[in-house]
């Protein structure tokens, strides 16, 4: 009995709720790939803003004033790189 029971509670889910299921999975799914996605993008372009802003840094005269401070022996005092 308990088994004939189970398969008229079975067949009582009709068409509509199967279809209000797949509606609320295919909804969620959405939602999750659309929290996803907009997290990649936003990286993305963070990553993209960082790589433009050493792009704007990176100038030749900007590269050419770090090898000279970089030839500065260390210890050296304000007169001496001044004489040089």
């Amino acid at each position: 009995m308990t088994l004939n029971r189970a398969f008229q509670q079975i067949k009582a889910v009709d068409l509509s709720t199967v279809a209000n299921v797949a509606t609320a999975l295919t909804v969620l799914t959405a939602v999750v790939f659309g929290l996803v996605e907009m997290r990649h993008a936003r990286k993305e372009r963070e990553e993209r803003a960082a790589f433009v802003a050493v792009q704007a840094i990176l100038t030749p005269a900007w590269m050419r004033s770090m090898v000279l401070v970089q030839a500065i022996p260390e210890g050296a005092t304000a007169s001496q790189i001044q004489a040089d």
